[in-house]
């Protein structure tokens, strides 16, 4: 019932526009998200360290709380994104069953994104004293996810050194932007994309620079040239596990931070 565009044909700047597109979304989501969770959750621990003290509230107590008020909102805006997205893009028109399947898995990353920046802010703010300390932490876990998750800087070049291939792995903005896009683009034989001479990919893309007529390929084929070959739509049940395990860890660790370290609090 979403208005969805049933487009066919791109150029390769909408081709690139939608990548960044993605990118952009979810790391500004990503970021509103965890810089504003950092205050609230500064009080909660806060009013958890007066109300423990005198016996009347748990660490547990506060984590099922926290989780219980979260799941609805999460679950809520991170429709805004691939509703907006979808709609106005469309998606590979394999069947409509497929269709459901790669909008869900849109939905799921977003979601997941969404849900980690909030969880690693809360976690900060149980690891350290002050509020300040926790958002220099979180702005060099943005810077990460910023630097590492494969739009900036391609898959191919991030892997060839084992520095950067080690963040590369480790952050979790590769696997959702990763989740994100195949989704949305990779296995997609049934739109296209008009290549111009000069493009960067024009000769990796067989196209023929004699012939008058324009090159045109399959939105899977400048996928897979724009992220190197590297990235599947098929690889995204264990983008989906990596996600999740690392949502988990996440919470395990700021619940034993809330229970065993006490700071001051107000």
């Amino acid at each position: 019932f979403f208005p969805i565009k049933d487009r066919t044909l791109f150029t390769e700047t909408q081709m690139d526009s939608m990548f960044g597109a993605v990118y952009i979304a979810f790391i500004i989501i990503g970021q509103l998200s965890i810089t504003s969770i950092i205050p609230v959750t500064i009080s909660i621990r806060d009013m958890y360290y007066r109300h423990e003290a005198a016996g009347m509230l748990s660490s547990r107590s506060v984590m099922f709380g926290l989780l219980a008020a979260e799941i609805p909102f999460l679950a809520v805006i991170s429709l805004a994104f691939p509703v907006i997205f979808v709609s106005l893009i469309g998606l590979p028109n394999d069947d409509i069953v497929e269709d459901f399947w790669r909008g869900f898995g849109v939905y799921l990353f977003f979601g997941l994104n969404t849900a980690i920046y909030s969880y690693i802010g809360q976690m900060f703010c149980f690891l350290v004293p002050g509020q300040g300390t926790a958002i220099v932490l979180a702005n060099i876990f943005i810077g990460l996810n910023n630097a590492y998750s494969g739009f900036i800087a391609s898959p191919a070049l991030l892997t060839k050194n084992f520095f950067f291939a080690v963040q590369y792995y480790f952050v979790p903005g590769h696997y959702v932007y990763q989740g994100m896009v195949t989704s949305l683009f990779d296995a997609d034989y049934s739109r296209n994309v008009t290549i111009l001479e000069e493009s960067l990919y024009f000769d990796q893309l067989g196209c023929d620079a004699d012939t008058s007529d324009p090159c045109t390929v399959f939105v899977n084929d400048y996928f897979q040239a724009f992220f190197d070959g590297m990235w599947s739509y098929s690889t995204n049940d264990k983008d989906l596990g990596i996600l999740v395990l690392w949502s988990v860890c996440i919470r395990i660790i700021a619940s034993v931070a809330l229970k065993y370290l006490k700071f001051s609090g107000k």
